[in-house]
């Protein structure tokens, strides 16, 4: 009977916390239209700054939670005057911000307090008796005031001016503004809120259960799961889903692994998503993704003239020429290790482009490496056919599962689109797990059979002509007819459908040339690697893919190629610093967000041409002046 009673408790514990950041990151969600990555990095920043006011600056727990909550909101007014507000209405920067915010964060506690055991110290010490049974009263207090909190929160929203304020911009506005209503204010105050209910739910998770820098990762999973299966949109929703959620995640441990939970969980989203994609409780109209901002847009055109052709195939011939005979110059085999690396991200990075620029930001992309990974080495290990034939088995087995997965996907825009393929990632990481001793579960596959045996070097040269196939294949889909094609379906939709250009038949072409070279990508990785883990195809591992593409350009064919060395080679030139890399990368995303945008570090060639040529436009005017 005790355990009943003590898995009721933890029912209702997981269900307001999940509800508490569910409801921060729906605010943000509706009314600035921002798919916020970073919210779980704020639930975990909340949970160590009140740690560290009870241990280090000695508040009692009862003054810490109210002034972490505090700090919290104070910064979610940062946040969107400084960071949110200059990308308004653009969905790959405000990506870029999130990643940044996520980055620094994660980085800076992990290098402060590191992975070990701790908690927040207990607000209530000591236990309760309910009959014959005990219980902690930190349990007890957290249900209570997360109870509290919700009611205030769901009763300001409803009768409060600022929640009539906030349902009145989500739902039209350009009627608002037209109604005088100030939207800057409101989205600061929406931003303080947001966050302050992430910190809270990171506080009272912190109190109960052990903290860790990436503890907000896969709470933002299941909060992303409860405003897709509510609906974007209904605060009613996300109460009564959380409610569900909370009992599922509590009582099914019990009787079932927690890993088949989650991709039973992520399954029934990913269904949800196919039949009725505005959830349980939204509206219909929301699916459009009106008011939200599409992938690709807000795009600056920078003026610059273009390189004649044979300056760009020189320039293009002396880079091969100097990567090819690097191995010459490069002592040791640990920057052989790198460079075969950064050829294998190369071609993932820009196959991912390859899918934004039809419209579509596909946020389960290592997820499709990973599938050419595990099908290669599974084929070569369970089969014994030769390496050699399984990595084009794994290239096939990706494209088939993105094409079949693309076509119900194809109609879904913005926030669902995103959000439906960071649960198809999470749902093949879960098979990759589960799959036992066909996928080694949670350790993975080792002692992969390689495709050399002997030096890196043979490695080095045949990556590099995948490198090279592959891109060219990429461009030449890219810059064909098919390729302009699909690009004006990714500018509009319905101008292209008004002239008999089929939309869901180029997204799904895109993903399935996209799935295709990533597969490819994946078989040589794992036998090059020759051992493969589930982890290596996670979330974490996509983000890195996407800030790849945009540090060097989202907008540019080479932008892949120039983000992976500058994230992943030069990096390795400073390794004494190691841990402090993700600082770097992370400045390099933000400085590039507020400089080139999408143009990316592979656009810096054209603005500063572009610069030059209005400088000296400017000066001819002068000197012409009478």
């Amino acid at each position: 009977m005790e355990i009943w009673l003590q898995t009721g408790i933890n029912m209702v514990i997981l269900a307001a916390v999940y509800i508490l950041m569910a409801l921060g990151f729906a605010f943000i969600l509706n009314l600035l239209g921002i798919f916020n990555l970073a919210h779980g990095a704020i639930y975990m920043v909340a949970a160590y700054i009140c740690y560290l006011l009870v241990t280090n600056a000695n508040l009692s727990g009862w003054v810490a939670l109210p002034v972490t909550v505090i700090i919290v909101a104070i910064a979610g007014v940062v946040v969107e005057r400084l960071l949110f507000r200059p990308f308004k209405g653009d969905f790959d920067l405000t990506v870029m911000i999130c990643i940044f915010i996520s980055t620094v964060m994660a980085t800076a506690f992990n290098l402060r307090m590191g992975t070990k055991q701790i908690s927040i110290p207990s607000f209530l010490p000591g236990s309760t008796g309910i009959g014959s049974y005990l219980v902690q009263r930190d349990r007890i207090f957290v249900v209570a005031v997360s109870i509290v909190i919700l009611i205030v929160v769901m009763l300001f929203v409803r009768y409060s001016k600022w929640g009539a304020q906030m349902q009145a911009i989500t739902q039209n506005r350009e009627g608002a503004a037209l109604q005088g209503i100030r939207f800057s204010r409101i989205a600061a105050s929406t931003c303080a809120v947001g966050f302050a209910l992430a910190g809270i739910a990171g506080i009272f998770s912190g109190a109960l259960y052990n903290l860790s820098p990436y503890m907000g990762d896969q709470n933002l999973v299941y909060v992303l799961m409860l405003v897709i299966l509510a609906g974007v949109g209904s605060f009613r929703g996300i109460f009564i889903v959380g409610v569900i959620l909370g009992v599922m995640y509590a009582g099914l441990p019990i009787v079932l692994p927690g890993v088949v939970v989650d991709a039973t969980a992520s399954v029934m989203v990913l269904l949800l998503l196919l039949i009725r994609p505005q959830g349980f409780f939204g509206q219909k109209e929301s699916v459009s993704g009106v008011g939200m901002p599409e992938p690709g847009s807000g795009e600056t055109v920078v003026s610059s003239v273009k390189l004649p052709k044979w300056q760009s195939y020189g320039a293009l011939g002396v880079v091969l020429a100097i990567v090819a005979i690097l191995p010459v110059f490069i002592a040791g085999g640990y920057w052989l290790h790198v460079m075969c690396m950064a050829f294998v991200y190369v071609v993932v990075a820009s196959s991912f482009r390859t899918i934004t620029v039809s419209g579509q930001f596909s946020i389960a992309h290592a997820a499709y490496f990973g599938i050419g990974a595990y099908v290669s080495t599974m084929a070569s290990m369970w089969l014994g056919l030769s390496p050699w034939l399984t990595v084009f088995l794994g290239a096939i087995a990706s494209l088939a599962v993105g094409v079949l997965l693309a076509f119900p996907f194809a109609r879904l825009r913005t926030v669902y689109y995103a959000m439906g393929t960071l649960f198809l990632g999470v749902v093949i990481v879960n098979l990759f797990t589960i799959g036992g001793k066909w996928t080694g579960g949670t350790s993975g596959l080792s002692g992969i059979q390689p495709l050399f045996r002997g030096s890196r070097i043979y490695y080095y040269y045949l990556l590099f002509a995948l490198v090279i196939v592959c891109l060219a294949a990429l461009h030449r889909f890219e810059f064909s007819r098919t390729g302009v094609t699909m690009k004006a379906v990714a500018q509009s939709h319905l101008v292209a459908s008004s002239v008999g250009i089929s939309e869901r038949r180029y997204r799904m072409l895109a993903v399935g040339i996209g799935c295709l070279f990533a597969g490819l990508a994946g078989g040589f990785y794992a036998h090059y690697q020759m051992a493969i883990a589930p982890t290596s195809f996670a979330l974490s591992a996509t983000l890195w893919i996407i800030m790849y593409v945009l540090v060097g350009g989202i907008k540019n064919f080479w932008g892949p190629s120039v983000g992976v060395v500058v994230l992943l080679v030069l990096p390795e030139f400073f390794r004494d610093l190691k841990g402090y890399l993700p600082f770097v990368s992370a400045t390099i995303l933000l400085l590039i967000a507020f400089t080139l945008g999408k143009q990316g570090l592979s656009g810096l060639p054209r603005v500063i041409g572009s610069w030059v040529s209005r400088r000296r436009t400017k000066e001819e005017v002068s000197v012409d002046a009478p």
